[in-house]
């Protein structure tokens, strides 16, 4: 409640990626409902919107491809994990044990059919993809289970493609997602709008256009 009295935000987002517990968050589903739902009534109380930390990308689209497999639908299942993820990102999943795939698949669920009770007003994914069918597939999925409209608080990208950039946002804007926000710093995977002086790289040019 103290920080929000400082620092009015136009959305309260429950930070971060509550799914991943190796860097982010070491309780269970149930414990971050909880925590998620506290901080959706202080939000309330104070007229500010409130939504989740954000499920992270390789985590939706394994959602969205599982979703195709419980449809009986394999191939379509393959066919969307190939085309969302990146061949590197597609290899790291294919190198995954099962149990690891099977327990992140269980975590994102008990999330996805809790958040809606918490009060959350928004369910908040991060996507790093190129594909632009893919992520109006993803954001199809998400509204259809949690039955809340999507946005997504880290939108990025793990190159420097100005085309990304242009096709991803047009299609953002093309779904009407009420917010969307780039992640702009280089880390070990991301990619920035700018260098390291300040300048526009080409993604950033795309962007600013």
């Amino acid at each position: 409640g103290e920080i929000l009295d400082k620092y009015p935000p136009e959305l309260l987002v429950v930070e971060n990626e509550e799914n991943s517990a190796a860097l982010f968050y070491d309780g269970t589903p149930q414990e971050y409902l909880q925590e998620l739902s506290v901080a959706c009534e202080v939000a309330h109380q104070k007229q500010i919107k409130c939504t989740n930390g954000g499920l992270v990308s390789m985590l939706v689209t394994g959602l969205g491809a599982n979703n195709y497999f419980e449809q009986c639908d394999a191939t379509k299942a393959e066919e969307y994990h190939q085309r969302a993820l990146s061949p590197e990102e597609y290899q790291q999943y294919r190198n995954l044990d099962e149990a690891t795939k099977q327990e992140q698949l269980l975590k994102g669920k008990s999330l996805l059919a809790g958040y809606k009770a918490t009060g959350a007003d928004f369910v908040n994914f991060h996507w790093y993809n190129a594909d632009t069918p893919a992520l109006a597939e993803a954001v199809n999925y998400l509204e259809s289970e949690v039955g809340l409209t999507a946005v997504t608080n880290e939108v990025g990208q793990h190159n420097e493609d100005p085309q990304q950039v242009t096709n991803v946002m047009g299609k953002i804007v093309e779904l009407k997602i009420p917010y969307a926000v780039w992640f702009s710093v280089d880390s070990n995977k991301a990619r920035a709008l700018i260098d390291a002086n300040g300048n526009l790289r080409p993604n950033g040019e795309a962007f600013k256009k």
